[in-house]
């Protein structure tokens, strides 16, 4: 192979290793706090479920890491075990992202670590890769 076509495997190699490790960064990150504002019925389940619900003046919210669905109200609730579950518009009212963070799940933790890994492949790929760019190649016989 000549040089020109081992720099550019190299990298679109370097891109490929790149594109997974930005998925799992978001993965990680993409989940936000909101506070979400249920109706009687999301109330009751989200106290069967376990969740920390505050009530006042006869509303019922409670904090949660939340996906909303980008067409439809509803939308996906992350629990602490990384758990989902789907929550409909008749489950809620309102939602309104909050400026507290919950702690990361282990699903969370995990994307992270394997987005460190990832990137360090694809540095040593791009190193690997640009670092025989400049060079002349050796010549064969004398």
């Amino acid at each position: 192979m000549d040089r020109e076509l081992k720099c550019l495997l190299g990298f679109i190699a370097t891109m490929i290793i790149s594109m997974i490790a930005m998925s799992n960064l978001s993965l990680a990150t993409d989940l936000h706090t909101y506070r979400l504002t249920l109706t009687g019925e999301g109330c009751a389940y989200a106290q069967s479920i376990g969740l920390q619900v505050e009530k006042d003046n006869s509303q019922c919210s409670v904090k949660v890491r939340f996906q909303p669905y980008k067409i439809s109200s509803g939308g996906v609730l992350h629990l602490d075990d990384d758990k989902t579950i789907a929550i409909t518009d008749s489950m809620l009212l309102a939602t309104a992202l909050s400026d507290t963070d919950l702690p990361t799940t282990p699903a969370q933790r995990n994307g992270l670590k394997w987005f460190w890994v990832w990137l360090g492949i694809a540095m040593v790929v791009a190193g690997v890769t640009f670092s025989r760019w400049g060079r002349k190649p050796a010549s064969k016989g004398g």
